[in-house]
């Protein structure tokens, strides 16, 4: 895997932060990642996730733009990240 490839994709974002929580908004919605989920992710052991009742490759997700990205307020091992296809509608 070369870092460059996935810096500013949602991956790129979980490999950085991967002991934090991430509340994530989506073009098919919103979603929320604890470092167990993101792990698994990372590892290969989740082949789809669930967001609002519509089913996606993990692949597919994390291979989405990451918009933007910023701590939660009060709880500085939380973040938010929004995709770029959420950020356009």
């Amino acid at each position: 895997m070369e870092y460059e490839k996935i810096r500013y994709k949602v991956k790129g974002q979980l490999v950085d932060h991967c002991k934090s929580s991430f509340d994530v908004k989506t073009s098919t919605g919103f979603v929320h990642f604890e470092p167990n989920d993101i792990k698994a992710f990372l590892n290969g052991d989740l082949v789809t996730i669930m967001i609002e009742k519509k089913e996606m490759s993990t692949e597919d997700f994390l291979m989405q733009n990451a918009h933007s990205i910023q701590r939660k307020l009060f709880d500085e091992s939380a973040f938010q990240l929004i995709t770029d296809e959420s950020a356009i509608q």
